[in-house]
């Protein structure tokens, strides 16, 4: 997924995600998930967990139960869990007991522990959550914890599934032994009686988005049963709150009931979207302009490109943790790259340095220009995670299409989708804020003989285009698009 993350509005940036209530009742573990997610069972390539980088192996020496997974052999070592099923109700922050080699004592950096969700069947798609830094005492267990994304908890608490799959990566220093994981917790501890049903849907205007209160949270303790229902927030442009929920009744003491949800009223649809980038080196955000983030992701920048700063200086770019090579088109001017993968210059102007975990390749065909230094097969960390949320408006009617040859020129404002025929041109008429719900379709010509008929809708017509050119491309807007 590519992301602008340019501009210094830092107060929307977080790096923990915030405590929020899902209205679902908690469940306990199988047999298989307390056996899994505690690293009791057997691991290798048939195992419950095996090495993605470095060594995986089962040790005794443990914080609870009998085993815990060791990790060496590399300064990221990983390992990545077997399916995993429905677990119910996730926390809003994911536990796990780590212990440092001794041979680490006296060390300022001992590294850092961070986890990677993916259940497609949910639309989890290997989601980094973020890293903790390991510290001392060396030698000996102790308790960190990451936040969950809000959005990885929705997807796991709304859906069935049974291909989750988590990945625990360490980034530590070279001289390290064997480090000890123990003890991965996903679920709210304790099993009390659930809370009482937040407040029903309230109502909203036209246009607006009329979820009310949602369901309770669960309450109490294992000992004591749920004594306090959660209550439900409001939803985005409700005009009014639900009724109150029941109480729950499982557990010594029944759980008292969920308070009304409420709303306040809203005349257009809001989506809140979470925009995630992660920053190589320290970097600050407001520093970076495209960044690339996510193991199955990659930046493409496209013939042409000039990616600038607010200043008019040419900015940076970054593709961290992800595993598609860096592509920059001809013509394209940047400052400095950072890459975890390969990068592929062709004709390309970096005005700055290059960093990266593998390798440059530039094209024999297309001479390009690099101002700095290259840096090869080097080490990025350290790599922080930050992420914001951006409210965006969603908007009804038609999308915009721009006939072939033709131009257009867009106001500030929101659009439902744009389609841009061959040898089309699109504008901005001036600085404001560009809202596009729905796809960007672009179809390019390149010379060639007529071949045979493709399946895209023609917009002009809303039939089956009969002919088109080869070499037609049609490229969709998406979380994962290119930057265009």
């Amino acid at each position: 997924m590519v992301v602008g993350a340019c501009g210094d509005d830092r107060q929307a940036i977080k790096e923990t995600e915030q405590n929020e209530s899902v209205g679902f009742q908690r469940q306990s573990l199988t047999a298989a998930q307390t056996r899994i997610l505690g690293f009791e069972g057997t691991i290798g390539t048939n195992g419950d967990w095996r090495a993605l980088t470095g060594n995986a192996s089962s040790t005794t020496v443990h914080s609870e139960g009998t085993r815990s997974l060791s990790l060496s052999g590399s300064t990221s070592p990983s390992a990545r869990s077997t399916s995993i099923s429905t677990l119910g109700t996730l926390a809003s922050q994911a536990g796990i007991d780590v212990q440092v080699p001794t041979s680490l004592q006296g060390q300022s950096w001992l590294g850092q522990v961070a986890l990677t969700f993916n259940a497609p069947s949910a639309g989890v798609h290997n989601i980094n959550a973020g890293a903790a830094a390991l510290s001392g005492p060396v030698g000996t267990f102790r308790r960190y914890t990451i936040a969950i994304p809000s959005f990885v908890r929705t997807a796991l608490n709304t859906h069935t599934y049974s291909d989750l799959t988590i990945t625990v990566q360490l980034t530590v220093p070279s001289t390290s032994g064997a480090f000890l994981l123990d003890a991965l917790t996903l679920t709210p501890d304790g099993g009390g009686g659930s809370g009482g049903a937040g407040g029903t849907a309230g109502g909203g205007t036209s246009g607006g988005v009329n979820a009310g209160g949602g369901i309770g949270g669960s309450g109490g303790t294992l000992a004591t049963g749920g004594t306090i229902g959660g209550s439900a927030s409001g939803g985005i442009g409700g005009t009014s709150g639900g009724a109150a929920g029941q109480g729950g009744a499982t557990g010594a003491t029944a759980g008292t009931a969920g308070a009304a949800g409420g709303g306040a009223a809203g005349s257009v649809g809001t989506v809140v979207e979470e925009v995630i980038i992660d920053l190589p080196k320290n970097l600050q955000p407001s520093t970076v302009a495209l960044g690339a983030y996510g193991n199955a992701g990659g930046l493409v920048i496209n013939d042409g490109t000039r990616v600038v700063e607010g200043a008019g200086g040419f900015a940076n770019v970054t593709s961290v943790r992800t595993s598609v090579t860096t592509d920059l088109g001809v013509n394209t001017r940047v400052k400095d790259v950072y890459s975890t993968p390969n990068v592929f210059v062709r004709g390309s102007h970096i005005y700055g340095n290059v960093w990266t975990s593998a390798a440059l390749v530039p094209d024999p065909q297309h001479a390009s220009q690099i101002d700095g230094t290259v840096q090869h097969h080097v080490s990025l960390d350290p790599v922080r995670r930050v992420s914001w949320t951006v409210p965006f408006s969603t908007f009804t009617g038609d999308p915009l299409v721009v006939p072939q040859g033709t131009s257009h020129t867009l106001q500030p404002g929101g659009t439902r989708g744009i389609t841009l025929q061959q040898d089309a041109h699109l504008k901005l008429d001036r600085p404001g804020v560009y809202t596009l719900d729905g796809a960007f379709v672009e179809l390019i010509r390149f010379p060639g003989p007529l071949t045979k008929p493709v399946g895209f809708r023609s917009p002009d017509h809303g039939q089956e285009a009969k002919q088109v050119h080869r070499g037609v491309q049609t490229r969709r807007g998406s979380p994962d698009a290119e930057p265009r």
